[in-house]
């Protein structure tokens, strides 16, 4: 089965893209970059990217609610976007901001309200194909304060995994999952337009994946994105997509209704 990429058409609430042609004409920045100005903050490491490419980071579960702020301070003109993704199901559900120069200084800033739960991945990439180094602060402020559900039960120690169902295959590395809303997000690389692209998954579990692609560089950055649960048979899903323009591939794996399980995957380009 072949999906193609389609537009999210879902906005994250107050936030839009700058019209391209706000661009032109940039004052430039303060010459002096004062990293000391994030000292004793909460916030990332160092972070440097260059050229074409973009940088993933995955951001985590996000609650239906919750008010979500990014900001960044850096020694050159990035622009960022945060994708949030509900795979869970097998409709799934996805929404996006994307931002340049909200944060002043020509820093992006994200700032949105959660529609829904999800798990959420940070891009970051030079404006114009710029170089340079960030740091970024995550706050998330949930929706308010809610009882603790049961605990888990313990699971039983006599019971050995075998993840035999997941032995001797030609695959990316072991990575596993476990939790309620728990969705591993892994870093593709930046691709072409009309890239053909086939991910394949060996699983011991009814594992669901997605993968996005956003490109930071256009004009108005929008992400597209694919989802699929069992394409590839056994419980496994499979992702075959021909890209509808240039970006960098972020891929989501996670457990259909919350079951937990271990994986390896497979990309080919075509």
């Amino acid at each position: 089965m072949t999906l193609r990429l389609f537009a999210i058409v879902v906005l994250v609430s107050g936030l839009a893209a700058p019209p391209a042609h706000a661009q032109s004409g940039k004052a430039g920045k303060r010459a002096v970059f004062e990293a000391t100005a994030i000292s004793g903050l909460p916030s990332s490491a160092k972070h440097c990217v260059s050229g074409t490419s973009s940088n993933v980071h995955g951001i985590g579960w996000i609650e239906a609610g919750s008010r979500v702020e990014v900001t960044f301070l850096s020694d050159f003109d990035p622009i960022a976007g945060i994708v949030l993704m509900s795979i869970d199901t097998a409709a799934g559900r996805a929404a996006y901001a994307v931002d340049d120069d909200s944060g002043g200084n020509l820093e992006p800033q994200l700032s949105f309200v959660s529609t829904f739960s999800g798990n959420a991945a940070l891009y970051v990439s030079g404006y114009r194909s710029t170089s340079g180094c960030y740091w970024y602060k995550l706050e998330v402020t949930p929706p308010g304060q809610t009882a603790l559900g049961p605990a888990a039960p313990r699971p039983d120690k006599g019971v050995t995994f075998s993840p035999t169902a997941i032995t001797g295959s030609a695959s990316i590395s072991h990575h596993c999952i476990a939790g309620d809303g728990v969705t591993n997000i892994h870093s593709i690389g930046r691709v072409t337009a009309n890239s053909r692209i086939l991910i394949t998954f060996d699983t011991d579990f009814d594992a669901i994946a997605a993968i996005t692609n956003l490109d930071l560089l256009a004009a108005t950055p929008r992400p597209t994105y694919a989802i699929d649960d069992d394409g590839g048979g056994r419980l496994a899903p499979q992702l075959q997509v021909t890209t509808s323009a240039a970006g960098t591939i972020a891929l989501f794996v996670g457990g259909y209704r919350s079951t937990a399980g271990c994986y390896r995957f497979k990309v080919e380009f075509q």
